[in-house]
């Protein structure tokens, strides 16, 4: 499309290849899904990224991570990182691509601080995954997690003081 800003393409891009890129994270390590699972994701994220408001993005990430709950059942590899990273990706492309129509040039000042958001919530997959990992093949505690997402929640009101919204970046 002519006059559709380089920005747009390279976000549109990250939209539909975050999901797949996230998918494909374990594949080093031994979780490969099948030809159908990311020929569905593929398409998924395609359609992601032509409408990135639409409900199809919150499905095909979450068919993902549904894909990557049954795939390594108790264990959590390094590799989910990799998809958090991915996923995180895709979600902070689709925001900024909702910020306006498909020919908004999107000011550097925006781009940036959705990147320093991804950025500073990207660590709690890293602290999730220490506390999985440290805590594998033990029996916790109902309370245990609760105290979890309570650490979580604290987090992203620690990250919204940190970076609030402005009303330039709508």
């Amino acid at each position: 499309m002519r006059g559709v800003p380089v920005t747009t393409w390279v976000l549109r891009v990250l939209v539909a290849l975050g999901p797949v890129a996230a998918l494909l994270a374990g594949v080093p390590q031994g979780h490969t899904p099948s030809t159908f699972v990311v020929v569905v994701v593929a398409i998924g994220g395609v359609l992601f990224a032509l409408a990135p408001e639409h409900f199809v993005g919150a499905v095909v990430m979450g068919f993902v991570v549904l894909w990557w709950a049954a795939d390594i059942g108790g264990a959590v590899p390094v590799s989910s990182l990799v998809a958090a990273a991915a996923l995180l990706t895709s979600h902070v492309s689709a925001t900024l691509l909702g910020l306006g129509p498909s020919r908004v040039v999107l000011d550097r000042s925006v781009v940036a601080s959705w990147a320093r958001r991804g950025l500073l919530v990207w660590p709690a997959a890293l602290v999730v995954w220490l506390v999985a990992d440290a805590f594998s093949g033990r029996p916790t505690p109902t309370t245990f997690w609760l105290a979890g997402l309570a650490a979580a929640l604290v987090g992203a009101v620690a990250a919204g003081l940190v970076l609030p919204a402005r009303s330039d970046d709508r």
